[in-house]
């Protein structure tokens, strides 16, 4: 299974990343800690379990602008 992962879910959690250029853990880490957030529990259950069969990828779908960091 392919999860997705929307840069709106991303934003709703305040992340300020590039999360395309994350490694394979990092994007599996703030999936599971964006979907248990915004309610996918489902999803975030098979993130975090040790499984490969679970889940396979992370699909980043870029449904909006990511926020930007202000220093």
């Amino acid at each position: 299974m392919t999860l997705q992962i929307r840069q709106s879910e991303l934003n709703a959690v305040g992340f300020s990343g590039y999360f395309p250029a994350l490694g394979y853990c990092e994007r599996k880490q703030v999936a599971a800690m964006t979907h248990n957030r915004v309610g996918r529990k489902s999803d975030a259950f098979l993130l975090e379990i040790n499984n490969v069969n679970a889940v396979r990828g992370i699909t980043y779908v870029a449904d909006t602008t990511p926020l930007r960091t202000v220093r």
